[in-house]
């Protein structure tokens, strides 16, 4: 005997969607407050965090200006030293022990 084929099977799966569907807007409604409950009760949270991220946002401003403004005024940077002979990565060749 052979088993189903696959047009059975994505029938028996499609039948299965539609009751999953079905069954899913059946209880939406005894769901809807719960999910107002969660929404009402995150609030706390949100009113917690808005002050943090607004201070964070304020001093990351503040260092955003500061640092346009130090672009503005000239070239304020730590200089590096230069590599020579224009190599991208300087090798240093190990000390050999005779």
């Amino acid at each position: 005997m052979k088993g189903p084929s696959r047009g059975e099977i994505f029938d028996e799966l499609s039948n299965w969607n539609v009751g999953a569907g079905m069954l899913t807007m059946a209880l939406l409604p005894f769901a809807l407050p719960g999910i107002a409950l969660a929404l009402v009760l995150a609030l706390p949270l949100v009113a917690f965090a808005l002050p943090l991220l607004l201070i964070g946002g304020i001093i990351t401003g503040a260092f955003r200006l500061v640092r346009g403004f130090l672009g503005l005024v000239g070239p304020f940077r730590v200089r590096r030293r230069r590599r020579t002979g224009g190599e991208a990565v300087s090798v240093r060749t190990a000390a050999r022990h005779t």
